[in-house]
């Protein structure tokens, strides 16, 4: 009687090659992982600045629609008060609505304040309207335009074009530049 043995299995070089297959595909997709892991990483942080950015224009653009006599380059400590004129600078002086006072916006260490002066409430001082801790404000720009005196009405509208650049705190980030136009609310007439 003849047996018949027969082996079934892997041979030693068939296991070290599927090992080596597995190992190749793992790196790869390692590495992939850690990619997708950092682009992660990357869009938070410009989510954190452009979430910072749109609460800073939103609360500028809010108060400088309800504004009056815009003054490009104002001073930070507000001594200019009553300035009016066209122009590009990287402050803006305006008399504000409803009491509060005479307003500047300015960058100080790469964060944006606001100053107000005059006001008959208790929002007279100097507020951070960014967080370093989150944002460093790295320019702002404000072109203010037509903003004739009232004896000289040229029914134009003032308007202030504001161009904000900022980068979010940490490593491998990218400036990021954001921009809104705001007219006055009243007619200029």
């Amino acid at each position: 009687m003849k047996v018949n043995y027969t082996t079934k299995g892997f041979t030693l070089v068939e296991i070290m090659v599927s090992i080596a297959i597995f190992t190749i595909i793992i790196t790869v997709g390692i590495g992939a992982l850690l990619s997708v892991i950092t682009s992660y990483r990357a869009s938070e942080k410009e989510k954190e600045v452009h979430d910072s950015l749109n609460y800073v224009l939103e609360s500028m653009t809010r108060e400088i629609r309800l504004g009056k006599d815009y003054y490009a380059s104002a001073d930070s400590d507000g001594t200019d008060e009553g300035s009016i004129s066209d122009g590009i600078g990287d402050s803006l002086g305006f008399n504000a609505s409803d009491n509060r006072g005479y307003v500047v916006y300015y960058i100080d260490d790469g964060v944006l304040m606001v100053r107000r002066s005059g006001a008959t409430n208790a929002q007279n001082g100097v507020q951070a309207l960014s967080d370093d801790g989150q944002i460093i404000i790295e320019g702002i720009r404000f072109t203010v335009i037509g903003t004739d005196p009232l004896s000289t009405p040229n029914y134009n509208q003032p308007l202030v074009w504001i161009q904000l650049q900022a980068t979010a705190i940490g490593e491998d980030t990218r400036e990021t530049t954001v921009q809104t136009l705001v007219s006055q609310r009243t007619l200029d007439a």
